[in-house]
């Protein structure tokens, strides 16, 4: 995404953190998706639960939202936005989706309401991330 794509990606994430259902932390958190080879921005906002384990990043509502519509769509650029100086991460279990679907040069830009602070390669946000090719093809032996 260039300079411009960006800054649309970041107005239409921060405006759709007003969409998140928060009322346990009043965490607002915006998030914009897009995928390689495309051109649509797929937006999330986090969903909270009375059981904080059953909450949902807006991150995760972003690309499952984007994966569901593009099967095996690939990340090239995440905005995620909140409202707080420095700027917020995403979580491990966020990395860890995200490293799922991520292209080679998936980006994601870190914002706060002021606009972009920081833009980081994923391979640096997660350099040694568990993926499929960490996995056995060698089938299970019986016990």
């Amino acid at each position: 995404m260039d300079d411009a794509e960006i800054g649309k990606a970041f107005e239409k994430a921060k405006g759709f953190r007003n969409n998140a259902y928060s009322p346990y932390s009043n965490f607002l958190v915006g998030a914009a998706v897009k995928l390689e080879g495309h051109t649509e921005i797929f937006l999330g906002c986090n969903i909270e639960n009375a059981t904080y384990g059953a909450s949902i990043c807006a991150e995760q509502v972003a690309i499952t939202k984007a994966i569901s519509q593009v099967p095996g769509g690939k990340l090239e650029s995440l905005v995620l936005v909140t409202d707080t100086n420095p700027v917020a991460g995403p979580c491990g279990i966020c990395l860890q989706i995200m490293n799922e679907f991520s292209s080679d040069n998936f980006m994601v830009h870190l914002a706060n309401l002021s606009g972009i602070q920081k833009s980081i390669a994923f391979k640096n946000l997660l350099p040694l991330g568990f993926n499929r090719s960490n996995m056995s093809t060698t089938p299970e032996k019986e016990i």
